[in-house]
């Protein structure tokens, strides 16, 4: 008998022993499918972004840098820790998470703004998940129990051209987007 012949019925074997509708293996499985593909790593450390970061941020010198989706500033202290002289702008627009925010000492390089970015000035309702979260949206997410609001709040919007003006930047460096779905309305508001 062939190896491989044994091996497909092994396989086989392995497959009808396994219960049809397993949560446990499903989860299990969907992982290994996501770390073979290198799919779905939420993991600065592991996705590339921390390798990515390094890369792009320590030839800046004085670069302007956007952290929009702020949230509690993980992201940001980890530029600041790549490359300390960046002028970085951050942008959270939940009044709880901003208070987060503002907690941290940041140096006088480091702008926080109480404010979402979009296509277009005004005001959007937020979804909130739980303060500090990052699942907090404008959109309502349908079939994501982990992302059901307990609450809404009014957030200010601006654009990034806007501010851009109110505040005589001539350039921006990197942009980093996350904020839940609202990227495309982020990107919008430049021209």
């Amino acid at each position: 008998m062939s190896s491989m012949g044994f091996l497909r019925r092994l396989g086989r074997a392995v497959f009808h022993a396994t219960p049809p509708n397993s949560d446990l293996l499903y989860k299990f499985f969907a992982r290994y499918v996501d770390r073979f593909n290198g799919e779905n790593d939420s993991t600065p450390e592991t996705n590339g972004e921390h390798f990515f970061l390094r890369r792009e941020l320590v030839g800046l010198a004085d670069g302007v840098v956007f952290d929009v989706g702020a949230n509690v500033g993980d992201w940001a202290i980890y530029a600041l820790r790549v490359n300390p002289n960046l002028d970085l702008h951050c942008f959270e627009p939940s009044k709880a998470t901003f208070g987060k925010l503002t907690q941290i000492q940041w140096p006088p390089n480091v702008h926080l703004n109480n404010c979402g970015l979009g296509e277009v000035d005004g005001i959007l309702r937020l979804n909130v998940v739980a303060e500090g979260s990052g699942m907090n949206s404008v959109y309502s997410r349908r079939g994501v129990e982990a992302a059901k609001s307990v609450e809404t709040e009014l957030i200010n919007i601006t654009t990034i051209d806007g501010y851009c003006a109110n505040n005589a930047i001539q350039r921006i460096d990197l942009i980093k987007v996350d904020v839940e779905g609202h990227e495309l309305a982020v990107f919008k508001g430049i021209s």
